[in-house]
């Protein structure tokens, strides 16, 4: 059970969990994800926030963005993350909390491996693109002759290229961690 939950109306948590899916779908099919639903999963989120705990509550949903944002924007700033993801969590970490920031990030995290696993499977057998064994066996070779790492990055059509549309694991986590805590 997470605590730090609050009592939102299924009402309003299914309304969220709607319109992150809509925003899964379009980063699914497109890598993007539009700022009016950023806006209106922050919205949900801050309406919850002050039906439940009021000035308080709101406090807390500021509090849950500005924690999310801040941990995820320096991964965004080195790459890793696009800015689209960065705020569409920090738009989801609003109904959350502070409290519960952590833990949704752990659960984000484990549903973007089990995504991006099955998008490499998918592009391997289904696609046809180049798996990174052969890549992977020349950098073990390069060490073990010159006791010095070197990368080579993945080679055009390998399956470590494919993009990983990060508001699908943001909707698979919200949805657990909300029926979790009910």
């Amino acid at each position: 059970m997470i605590e730090s939950l609050q009592p939102y109306p299924a009402s309003l948590f299914w309304a969220q969990l709607t319109v992150l899916l809509i925003a899964a779908w379009s980063d699914f099919r497109t890598l993007r994800i539009p700022n009016a639903i950023v806006i209106i999963v922050a919205f949900f989120g801050f309406v919850a926030q002050l039906g439940v705990g009021g000035a308080w509550g709101l406090m807390m949903g500021l509090a849950g963005l500005g924690l999310a944002f801040g941990i995820l924007f320096p991964v965004y700033l080195v790459g890793h993350l696009g800015a689209g993801d960065v705020k569409l969590f920090a738009a989801v970490s609003v109904m959350l909390g502070p409290t519960a920031v952590p833990g949704a990030l752990l659960v984000t995290v484990i549903a973007a491996g089990a995504v991006a696993l099955l998008i490499m499977l998918d592009a391997g057998l289904r696609r046809g693109a180049v798996w990174p064994w052969g890549r992977y066996r020349r950098m073990v070779s390069a060490f073990s002759s010159t006791r010095r790492f070197q990368y080579f990055p993945p080679e055009p059509g390998e399956v470590l290229r494919e993009q990983l549309p990060m508001a699908v694991p943001i909707a698979i986590s919200t949805a657990i961690l909300f029926l979790w805590s009910r």
